[in-house]
């Protein structure tokens, strides 16, 4: 998901989005219009879903129409849109981007709306397949009150799970920045170890595993029980290697492995060197250090390698946007294998 810029007032018509949220929001009725920034132009559909600034905080919405405007519009919740639709007078048939509501809304709909209700079929090349993929950063603790982490967001992570949800698969995320996102059964935990475990379980019956986490390569060799003081002279902190969840996990006849490598250098020659060294199916190769993309950024550019070579090149896009040319790619390279 990537938040769309609120419009400034001007008179001069710009490209816009209407976007119909999906959170309470009180009394507010109708749709808001928002500005479409420059690097979204052309990127952005009718349908998709979006953060949006409301108030203050931001809301779940999606692309209900794309126009030109300055104007502002009122808001109403998509569901409350769909009610009044629905309930009113005529029999006008109404007509839902698959991707814009979860499955458990569109199917209460349309049991309450027979005959009423109709889905724009989008992308379900996942349907029936058994997802896992992790998120975050793990955190490994220093003393009760400091760790060793690193700057991952998580956003890349939960973006491959939703887009995998919404194109049909079953998925699991086990993450160390849960957020309770319908229609994905979430699995919180914090330290390799703990996520090593719960892939484990995860994966028993899995198709996918992604591996998007960011996994601490090294954990502190010894986990003080009380808080460490601060002293004028220097403190040595002893680090061992952290577990490799993918190579614990090892191949598995019937689970296809993706992994990830973020690297600030040597891009390909790296994600080559990891796919080997890891047995994995497919690895996914994105610069750091880059502004504008990578770690903490709602934008990504990556390279998408098999034991073929390379098989993708997404250029900066959304993450949402980029996890759907990952899963693309996931889908084209188990279809030649299969």
């Amino acid at each position: 998901m990537t938040r769309v810029a609120t419009a400034a007032p001007e008179t001069a018509l710009r490209p816009i989005a209407q976007v119909a949220v999906e959170a309470r929001v009180g009394s507010q009725t109708g749709l808001f219009d928002y500005a479409v920034p420059e690097a979204l132009m052309g990127v952005i559909e009718v349908g998709h879903r979006v953060r949006v600034p409301f108030g203050k905080r931001t809301v779940t919405g999606f692309v209900y129409a794309l126009d030109q405007g300055p104007t502002v519009l009122t808001l109403r919740p998509i569901e409350a849109l769909l009610e009044q639709v629905l309930a009113g007078e005529g029999q006008a048939l109404v007509l839902i981007p698959e991707i814009a509501l979860t499955a458990q809304t569109v199917g209460r709909f349309a049991a309450r709306f027979p005959g009423r209700l109709a889905v724009l079929a989008g992308r379900r090349n996942l349907d029936g397949l058994r997802v896992v993929v992790s998120a975050g950063g793990t955190r490994e603790a220093v003393d009760p009150v400091r760790y060793v982490g690193n700057f991952s967001s998580g956003k890349m992570g939960r973006a491959l799970a939703e887009v995998a949800a919404a194109r049909g698969a079953e998925v699991t995320l086990v993450t160390t920045l849960p957020s309770h996102a319908e229609g994905i059964a979430e699995v919180p935990v914090g330290t390799a170890s703990e996520m090593l475990q719960a892939l484990t379980r995860a994966c028993a019956d899995a198709d996918v595993l992604v591996m998007a986490a960011a996994v601490a390569d090294y954990a502190p060799q010894d986990v003080a029980a009380s808080k460490l003081r601060r002293t004028e002279r220097p403190m040595e902190l002893r680090l061992r290697p952290n577990i490799d969840i993918l190579k614990s996990l090892g191949p598995r006849r019937g689970l296809f492995r993706v992994g990830f490598a973020a690297e600030t250098e040597d891009l390909r020659a790296q994600a080559q060197v990891k796919l080997k060294a890891k047995q994995l199916d497919m690895i996914v190769a994105n610069q750091v250090g880059v502004d504008g993309q990578g770690l903490a950024s709602d934008f990504n550019a990556v390279t998408v390698v098999t034991p073929a070579g390379v098989v993708a090149e997404v250029p900066r896009l959304p993450k949402w946007e980029v996890a759907g040319r990952i899963w693309d790619a996931i889908d084209a390279s188990r279809n030649r294998g299969a």
